[in-house]
């Protein structure tokens, strides 16, 4: 299995989760209150959420926050839905690990399948 991961990404599932994408220190962040919406984005796309970090902006900088730090990359390895549903619920409760007034923002490393399966759900036919 192939995989494309693309900075591009963020901003395509951001449209379509109407979220809007922070551009700070180089960095493409989506802000705490918007984050489960790209989540559901990422699982409606079958995208693989290989990571998630939370960064303190300041000014027109960023600081990691360490203790928001995700890391999913090894579901790369098994089957893609399978794995991109894993990831999309391991981001969910994830994000249920930051207090509701959290002024953080997020950056998410995501990556789509290059060649998808024929009977992946995205691909199926619809009857």
């Amino acid at each position: 299995m192939g995989l494309i991961t693309m900075k591009s990404l963020i901003y395509e599932l951001a449209a379509l989760a109407n979220v809007p994408v922070l551009d700070q220190g180089g960095t493409s962040l989506i802000r705490y209150p918007h984050c489960r919406a790209l989540v559901r984005e990422c699982e409606r796309s079958s995208v693989l959420i290989l990571g998630i970090e939370g960064f303190t902006v300041r000014g027109n900088g960023i600081s990691p926050d360490m203790d928001f730090i995700a890391d999913f990359s090894e579901l790369s390895s098994i089957e893609w839905e399978v794995a991109s549903r894993q990831s999309c619920l391991s981001a969910q409760i994830f994000f249920d690990q930051v207090p509701s007034d959290s002024p953080l923002a997020f950056s998410f490393e995501l990556t789509r399948q290059s060649h998808p399966t024929p009977d992946s759900p995205s691909q199926a036919p619809r009857g």
